[in-house]
């Protein structure tokens, strides 16, 4: 955005303050990725993130914030935390014990494999019993600036912590480590990597040959033990690494830190791009699952160390090539990871799956990808065309045949542009959204976890 702090500083002040007029600073306020790398280069210590979070805070509370910037984001925390894809579960044959294992959202929606056989490598190793949670841990609630869904969400992961007797929970991902010490500082937190560390190798690891380029996340930028841990793991497995120009305190941002690629896609994309331009042609190796799909979507190879600690039958250079899952993976990932852990492990059958009758769909990698930046999921989909085909009025094209069908699902109207098939499938020509209530449009309409704090719950928006 071209300025210093004293000017960004006057720019989100005068965008909150202001009793009339455009507020033109909302999407420079919600591009900070809270980072952290300011405060550590400015030679004043300004801490601009902090800065961010307090406007943050303030547009929410004073009904200035744009829903539609952290809507998607907070509908994911909702589904990883709702009743059919969250859980606790004390490990097998135990009743209580020591730990905790805390995988977080997005490494099982990425990595469902992986997160398994950490698990069990974690529960081989660790005496006393090792539980397991599957949940959001809140911080995408806490970088929107709503501070009530931030506290639902840390008072229902305490109630859990003490129902399981007060373990220590090793969490794989930074930003989890991040949250909980700051909301839920009496829960003692350990890094994946450093407990790693310290027990023997997977029987499976095995190193690339080639020289990787090791990512700190920015969520660990002052965790100094976790950045030892990772190298010392690398040693021990004799992968060769080569730190990148700023690493460390100075580590750059993949983008998704702060909701910055939901709120503004394009200087997300950006970070992406100039962070794994750090690397020149080595493949990256990274300890976030965030960050490696991130900088893997920007076209750049791209390990998670888990690639190579636990292989899977998949050479380094065929993980590194791997693509980013989509939304909408990610979300069946977590879903399915549930169902197949709890059944192997605690033998829980899995209930009977509605979706097995869902329709097949039919489309385009390239709309699949539009679909997939415009945060419209499967799921969404299938909802509008069972409405449609079950005598939701859509519209005829007169020419083409094509139906044009319509649904508001909660505060969202999505538009799906389709055609059925004979075989009861259908071939999907588009599909966009408004974030918005469409009046007229069929469907409940329900509140949306966005719309929590800041706006008047019978629909009105700023």
């Amino acid at each position: 955005y071209g300025g210093y702090p004293k000017k960004y500083a006057r720019e989100m002040y005068n965008n909150i303050s202001t009793a009339f007029g455009i507020r033109k600073s909302n999407t420079m306020i919600l591009s900070c990725a809270e980072c952290g790398q300011c405060r550590e280069v400015c030679p004043q210590g300004a801490d601009m993130g902090a800065f961010v979070a307090k406007a943050r805070l303030d547009m929410v509370a004073g009904r200035h914030m744009p829903v539609s910037a952290h809507e998607f984001a907070l509908e994911d925390l909702v589904f990883s935390n709702s009743p059919e894809i969250s859980f606790f579960r004390h490990e097998p044959g135990r009743e209580s014990g020591p730990w905790l294992f805390f995988p977080g959202c997005q490494l099982p929606a990425s990595r469902p494999g992986a997160t398994a056989l950490v698990y069990g490598h974690l529960r081989k190793h660790l005496e006393g019993g090792v539980g397991f949670m599957l949940a959001c841990c809140g911080a995408p609630a806490r970088w929107s600036g709503r501070p009530r869904l931030t506290g639902e969400v840390a008072r229902a992961f305490r109630e859990t912590w003490r129902r399981a007797g007060d373990p220590k929970v090793i969490v794989a991902c930074a930003s989890c480590a991040v949250f909980f010490r700051s909301e839920l500082p009496e829960v003692p937190v350990a890094a994946l990597w450093s407990v790693l560390d310290g027990l023997p190798l997977p029987e499976a690891a095995a190193p690339s040959a080639r020289t990787l380029a090791l990512h700190d996340p920015c969520a660990a930028r002052m965790d100094t033990e976790t950045q030892k841990s990772v190298r010392s793991l690398a040693g021990r497995l004799g992968q060769p690494i080569a730190e990148l120009p700023l690493e460390g305190r100075l580590t750059r941002c993949c983008g998704y830190g702060g909701l910055a690629s939901a709120a503004n896609p394009g200087l997300g994309d950006r970070f992406a791009r100039e962070r794994a331009g750090d690397a020149s042609a080595a493949p990256i190796l990274a300890y976030c699952i965030m960050c490696r799909d991130r900088l893997a979507g920007a076209g750049h190879p791209a390990l998670h160390f888990l690639d190579l600690l636990f292989p899977q039958g998949s050479s380094p250079e065929r993980a590194a090539a791997i693509k980013a899952p989509g939304w909408s993976d990610r979300q069946e990932s977590r879903a399915g990871f549930r169902q197949k852990i709890l059944a192997k492990l605690w033998g829980e059958e899995p209930p009977e799956d509605a979706r097995m009758d869902d329709p097949v769909i039919h489309l385009s990698e390239e709309l699949a990808q539009t679909l997939d930046r415009r945060r419209i999921l499967r799921a969404d989909i299938l909802k509008v065309l069972r409405e449609a085909e079950a005598g939701g009025a859509p519209f005829v094209h007169p020419e083409t045949g094509r139906r044009l069908a319509g649904l508001r699902p909660r505060q969202v109207t999505f538009w799906v542009e389709y055609s059925p098939r004979p075989d009861g499938s259908f071939d999907l020509h588009d599909a966009y959204c408004h974030r918005m209530v469409v009046r007229g449009v069929p469907g409940e309409g329900a509140d949306s976890p966005a719309g929590m704090e800041g706006f008047d719950p019978k629909g009105g928006r700023v």
